[in-house]
């Protein structure tokens, strides 16, 4: 078990600009994620699959003077049929192979 969490802070727009997000407290850029893993050692390496789910998804939006810059969503605005955050829980959803130790 494990849980995650990121600030943003280095952005893009749709034509590959660079966006900076400004006047924001800390605390809502941050994502947050949470998830599991599975450990098998082979005494020669180590495999490991894990899955994390997005629990927070901070996602930014271009500056309006006034207004706030980041939107939150949480876990329970993730649907099937995209809900208000337009992501499909499939979207939310991870899955990674990896070798050896992870750091």
């Amino acid at each position: 078990q494990f849980l995650f969490q990121q600030q943003q802070y280095q952005c893009t727009d749709s034509d590959g600009n660079s966006v900076s997000y400004i006047n924001e407290p800390f605390y809502r850029q941050i994502a947050i994620g949470g998830g599991f893993g599975l450990r098998l050692d082979f005494s020669y390496f180590i495999l490991r699959l894990d899955m994390g789910v997005k629990l927070r998804h901070a996602q930014p939006v271009p500056f309006i003077e006034g207004s706030n810059n980041w939107k939150n969503y949480w876990f329970r605005d993730f649907r099937d049929d995209g809900g208000r955050t337009g992501l499909r829980g499939i979207d939310i959803i991870n899955f990674n192979l990896g070798f050896g130790y992870p750091f």
